[in-house]
């Protein structure tokens, strides 16, 4: 199991207050990546949400030591700025709609920035992307970071010209020259 999805399932649980289950997919996280910013502070939630304020307290403050560690800096909440990138697992598999993906990630009542890159991809946009366009943002979303992720690495290992059209159509499921040639 991957620690993106044990948050997952994790969010999941948090934001249907299951918090006891929550607390469990918390924790494999941790069993699966020790330093992870996330788990720790998803516990801090847990452990406020059962009224453990110390618990909490010292989940909260392994998060922000964590997330230092990282060049990362604390923010309570999101502010303005003129570019967002969302490296986190809101949104992952359709796990949650819009408005909760906005609370989740403290985004209800800021307005979309000029650029946002979303880095999780699936069959359909993410909340922060249908967010971000509802906003009038420019929108990168994650399945084109993964083709242009994988057109560089082509280029850099082989020292061709990525065929990056080619790529994209196949990265969402489009049918490519050969299967139209009947390949």
């Amino acid at each position: 199991m991957a620690v993106a999805d044990a948050l997952k399932r994790a969010q999941s649980h948090y934001l249907a207050a299951r918090f006891a289950a929550a607390e469990t997919a918390f924790r494999e996280a941790l069993a699966l990546d020790p330093a992870q910013p996330d788990a720790f502070q998803g516990l801090a939630l847990v452990a406020q949400e059962r009224g453990a304020d110390d618990e909490a307290l010292a989940h909260y403050e392994r998060a922000v030591a964590l997330a230092s560690d990282l060049g990362a800096r604390h923010a309570a909440r999101p502010r303005q700025a003129d570019l967002l990138v969302n490296c986190t697992s809101v949104g992952l598999g359709g796990s949650v709609g819009a408005a909760e993906a906005q609370a989740t990630l403290g985004l209800d009542g800021i307005e979309p920035p000029a650029i946002v890159v979303d880095l999780v991809y699936g069959s359909g946009p993410t909340p922060v992307v249908a967010w971000a366009r509802a906003g009038g943002s420019r929108v990168v979303e994650g399945l084109e970071v993964l083709v242009r992720q994988g057109a560089r690495s082509l280029e850099l290992w082989t020292g061709l010209d990525a065929p990056i059209e080619t790529m994209r159509r196949a990265a969402i499921g489009l049918p490519g020259e050969r299967e139209s040639a009947g390949a």
